[in-house]
């Protein structure tokens, strides 16, 4: 398992003039190595905890300080920061929001967050490391408009599912009857289409690329098989380089894309 690396935090004891008053202890916030939520959130915690741990002590008390504004270590990431990386963070959020209202059958407030969700990461496709999830989101959304009678934005949700996983199945015990039923004519109209093909190309040698999540092969490929409409195209360099695009096919044609990794591409 994948554990959150953090830098240990600065504290400082400031000895007291005074003999009757405690020592004052400035700890300075713990700095993540991860730019991602689970490295935040893990070093906000250890923060917390390592002040707590000193309020225990009466000879002490801990102050919680702060980096002066343009001096926090620079947290590595793993890729050069880009403008899309603040549209991307938003996106999870925004996803996360829509699972809770979803659950808790807010579906208004779900179709809203889902919605821009969905719209954010597609953007960014190239940074979606969680795909199934991703997918997962678009379904929670087409329950969504199907409980609010807006049954074909729904159908429209359920293409785009289907397209992405063609070969999905949904378990009659997890979903009304009717929506399964629906859930199924849509992926019989959809396989009755003819597919059409992709011949992927790129400036860096062997880049891999992932069409809707899953790994084809090394450019230069051509994928066959593929649903008509938009897909997600997502390649990435041996040098974590990355591009992504949603590339609309048509069926019976073959359309051919060139993924230029030059100055500003994704990293």
């Amino acid at each position: 398992m994948n554990r959150p690396k953090c830098l240990m935090p600065l504290v400082l004891l400031l000895f007291s003039l005074d003999a009757n008053a405690a020592n004052k202890v400035l700890v300075l916030p713990v700095v993540p190595l991860s730019s991602d939520q689970i490295g935040t959130k893990a070093a906000k915690e250890m923060t917390a905890a390592i002040i707590e741990e000193l309020g225990l002590n009466p000879e002490m008390k801990a102050v919680r300080g702060s980096f002066p504004k343009g001096s926090r270590y620079k947290k590595e990431t793993g890729r050069k920061p880009v403008k899309s990386d603040a549209e991307y963070r938003r996106g999870l959020r925004k996803l996360s929001e829509g699972e809770k209202h979803s659950k808790r059958l807010r579906f208004p407030k779900a179709i809203s967050a889902l919605s821009t969700a969905i719209k954010l990461l597609n953007r960014n496709i190239e940074f979606v490391s969680d795909y199934d999830r991703f997918i997962e989101g678009h379904m929670l959304l087409a329950i969504a408009y199907f409980r609010r009678g807006k049954e074909s934005k729904g159908v429209d949700l359920l293409e785009k599912v289907l397209r992405y996983r063609p070969t999905m199945a949904l378990d009659a015990n997890q979903y009304p009857p009717i929506f399964v039923r629906i859930f199924e004519r849509t992926r019989d109209r959809m396989l009755a289409r003819e597919p059409g093909e992709i011949s992927v190309k790129s400036d860096a040698p062997q880049a891999e690329v992932f069409l809707n999540g899953v790994l084809m092969g090394n450019t230069p490929v051509e994928i066959d098989q593929v649903f008509p409409g938009k897909n997600h195209l997502v390649v990435k360099t041996q040098k974590g380089a990355s591009w992504g695009r949603l590339v609309n096919v048509r069926s019976g044609q073959q359309r051919e894309v060139k993924a230029a990794f030059g100055k500003g591409s994704s990293k």
